[in-house]
């Protein structure tokens, strides 16, 4: 017969578990004392050999069944022990020709240990289940005593159950069908004990009369005899037997003590529960753990505000009957720890879909605090003699009629008159849309730090940070293991010369997107809250949960994208809060998308859930045309440096957007230039299509300064890369006797500075600021330097010595302020 049970689970060691099953409606476990089938009645143990603390005899009650009930609650005298000191415990075994406390006169004689009923009294049992790993049958000890004890209204405690686990294969052990699984350690086979109901018994007490309250069970079992304290704990004793040794014939065995706990007589956890069934939605079904038949959310926010850790472990079993067999096919398992509200969704394969007659769905919902390893398990079925609907192939639609194939050849069609009356044509207007940022060229953009306090995001006040503003590409922002947030402020330069914002209200919806190992597409959709950004003015805010930000630590992909998707004219964009296809009757999602407590991946999955389209969540192969990119920038592990750029204070007016990065081995970088690109026009050519060359007085077309510094770029990364010097290849730009500085007319030492930022290191760099100089005892340079001399001076340089490399400054920012 199945009885109804909430258990409770507490690890005492790593190969032992013990399950508490509290007795709860609507069928309980009860049995009565005097007249039924069957019958369970108790022996009344009391202990005179145990001393308290003052060294009196302390008289302490032991109560365990009569050893007929042996098949029914396990807990008689045949497995019961007595303490006889703190850490020593003898056996009551019965089949002794003279049992144990019939040979110490201070316990309680065979003849007097039944308890006498006037009444034939009804009680509810609790159920306690020793879980031993699998594997191990205690092989280096020589067993377990474990207790449970009830506290007494005087202060006392009596023990319900004290029982002797034994090594090996003595002991009767249960094998478990299915197995208690915690971690990575599996638990298949338990001893079960059944104990009366520590909470039903105080209950029948207060409910009796005076007059009958001396006959409850409560009264007969306490040592008071006044019953048991309401509202205490009950305490359980796990003792390890180290040795065993045989006493004036009787077992007696020295123990540990190995774990001592407090439980709730009640079951605390009573509104806990676990729910399957098939979604409305779709071919698949919903589970999730509930809390007084709602979502668990509210419950574990409270539980971990109050110094728990609770979190859930999904466990889902399909069960196929074939013919009288029950065979599970096939089990998932998924560690639950966010999104606590919504349901998880799960669909079956019946692997014997054509033999089955029907298969169940046992979902096992185990609700574990990691803080004391307690755990609270569930178990919720769902059956259906529809297996076909869930087999391996989806059945395709029967039509009626069958379609005809039709063969199509190509002819010339003969002329077709068709006559449109002029008046009864109407135009039909097509609105098409478009992706609108173009021109990334011309954005730039700023972070703000935003503060979390409690469930609001405001933007960090700091009115003595400067602002800075960043290119494309130039920003870098820092990803941590925990929630992120991001907010930019987009803004581009106009023709006159002034700062413009961009409007980013109507142009659809914007992600923040990282690219994984898989050469896939995370989104983090935008937090679409007037009192965070302001998309009218150009403002976005990202929030990159915990979720996706664990993944994007392992990416190899360093780059972040500002993706903005145009507005679907077919699809539902009125939702005010930044997520598209939101179903209206599912219109409450979009207020997460600012909740601390959901992940972007969440309320992804929440607005495609309705969604006409099978694209997966979360990932798209790169390349898709319906997005377009707004920004990129750069990102960084929190406990990574920041690339570093140089800045040359001196007369050579070097750009302060050009960062200087160290090119890898055996490798040319490129140079500012190079990465940010040049201004429109066309390279000087001459009429066989070659650049032209020539020197200061050539008559044919000269480059630009913005063309001739990526020539000379170009012309000193293929340099590098076929292993000239850096000497050999200042000399050849630099010595107006060189071809080089012949062949790139207009050529200056400071151009050729700007021109070379980021392909030369900073020592390379040196060689350069000191080529034709005098100044800082440097001793080569050329009349126009400060101090005179000719050689390797360039006919342009006639300005004073440049700085002292060793002045250079490393600017820590790599940004590339505008």
């Amino acid at each position: 017969m199945a009885f109804t049970t909430t258990s409770k689970y507490v690890q005492l060691s790593p190969y032992l578990v013990m399950e508490y099953m509290y007795a709860s409606p609507p069928n309980p476990e009860d049995y009565f004392v005097n007249v039924g089938s069957p019958t369970v009645g108790y022996n009344r143990l009391v202990n005179g050999i145990l001393k308290d603390s003052d060294g009196q005899v302390s008289n302490d009650v032991q109560i365990f069944n009569l050893d007929e009930n042996a098949s029914i609650t396990q807990n008689t005298s045949n497995n019961s022990v007595v303490q006889t000191n703190l850490t020593t415990f003898v056996t009551l075994n019965p089949n002794l020709i003279v049992p144990y406390n019939d040979f110490k006169s201070e316990l309680t004689d065979t003849a007097n240990l039944p308890i006498s009923f006037s009444s034939n009294l009804n009680v509810v049992y609790d159920s306690v289940r020793y879980h031993i790993l699998a594997g191990y049958n205690l092989d280096n000890l020589d067993g377990l005593i474990l207790n449970v004890k009830y506290p007494d209204v005087d202060g006392s405690y009596v023990t319900f159950s004290q029982i002797k686990l034994s090594k090996g294969n003595s002991q009767q052990y249960t094998l478990n069908p299915n197995p208690l699984t915690i971690g990575a350690n599996i638990y298949d086979k338990y001893f079960e004990v059944k104990i009366p109901s520590l909470s039903d018994m105080i209950n029948k007490y207060n409910a009796a009369s005076p007059s009958n309250k001396p006959l409850t069970l409560a009264a007969k079992t306490s040592k008071s005899g006044r019953g048991f304290l309401a509202a205490q704990p009950l305490r359980v004793n796990a003792y390890s037997i180290t040795d065993t040794s045989v006493v004036s014939g009787y077992e007696t065995y020295g123990t540990q003590l190995l774990a001592a706990l407090s439980l709730e007589p009640t079951d605390p956890f009573n509104n806990i529960g676990a729910y399957i069934s098939p979604a409305d939605t779709g071919d698949f079904f919903e589970y999730f753990g509930t809390d007084d038949g709602g979502f668990i959310e509210d419950f574990i926010l409270f539980q971990n505000s109050i110094g728990n850790s609770y979190y859930i472990e999904n466990r889902i079993e399909v069960l196929e009957q074939v013919g009288a067999a029950w065979l599970e096919t096939s089990n998932f398992t998924s560690i639950q720890t966010s999104a606590y509200d919504v349901p998880n969704l799960f669909r079956p394969i019946v692997r014997y879909s054509n033999v089955a007659t029907s298969f169940s769905l046992r979902y096992t919902m185990t609700l574990i605090n990691s803080k004391d390893q307690t755990r609270i398990m569930r178990v919720a079925t769902y059956t259906s003699t529809d297996p076909g609907k869930y087999g391996s192939t989806i059945t395709p639609l029967q039509l009626s009629v069958l379609p005809q194939q039709q063969k199509i050849y190509n002819k010339l069609a003969g002329k077709t008159d068709i006559s449109v009356p002029f008046n009864q044509m109407s135009p039909r207007e097509i609105t098409k849309f478009a992706n609108v940022f173009v021109d990334r060229n011309l954005v730039n953009t700023s972070l703000t730090n935003l503060d979390v306090n409690g469930t609001n995001i405001t933007e960090r006040s700091n009115s003595s940070a400067p602002s800075i503003s960043y290119g494309i590409g130039k920003a870098y922002i820092r990803v941590s293991p925990f929630d992120n947030y991001y907010k930019f402020s987009f803004f581009r330069k106009g023709p006159d010369g002034t700062t413009q914002e961009i409007d980013l209200s109507s142009s659809g919806t914007y992600n923040m997107v990282f690219i994984n190992n898989m050469d896939k597409k995370v989104y983090a959709p935008s937090i679409a809250d007037a009192n965070i950004a302001k998309p009218s003015k150009g403002e976005l805010a990202f929030k990159v949960d915990e979720s996706i930000s664990s993944q994007i630590l392992q990416f190899t992909n360093r780059k972040f994208y500002i993706t903005n998707k145009p507005p679907d004219p077919d699809g539902d964009n009125t939702d005010t809060r930044g997520i598209s296809k939101v179903n209206k009757t599912k219109s409450l999602l979009a207020k997460r998308a600012v909740s601390l407590r959901d992940s972007s991946r969440n309320i992804i999955l929440a607005s495609k859930k309705d969604s006409n389209t099978s694209r997966a969540v979360n990932t798209a192969k790169i390349g898709g045309n319906s997005f377009s990119t707004l920004y990129w920038g750069n990102w960084l592990k929190d406990d990574e440096q920041i690339p570093v750029q140089a800045k040359v204070e001196a007369d050579v007016k070097v750009l302060p957007t050009s960062p200087v990065f160290k090119a890898p081995p055996n490798k040319p970088g490129k140079s500012s230039w190079q990465v940010s690109g040049i201004q429109s026009g066309n390279l000087g050519t001459s009429g066989n299509g070659k650049v032209s060359k020539g020197g200061s007085n050539s008559s044919q077309q000269k480059l630009s300064q913005a063309q001739l510094k990526s020539a000379i770029s170009s012309d000193v990364q293929g340099k590098v890369a076929t292993g000239w010097s850096t000497p050999e290849i200042i000399s050849y730009f630099l010595d107006p006797s060189s071809t080089g500085y012949k062949l790139y007319v207009g050529i200056t030492k400071e151009l050729f500075i700007q021109a070379v930022q980021g392909i030369f290191g900073s020592g390379d760099m040196s060689l350069v600021f000191a080529y034709g100089n005098t100044g800082a005892g440097r001793t080569t340079g050329g009349s126009a330097s400060s101090n005179g001399g000719t050689a390797n001076q360039s006919g342009s340089d006639n300005g004073s010595s440049l700085p002292n490399p060793k002045d250079v400054i490393i600017d820590p920012d790599p940004g590339g302020r505008s």
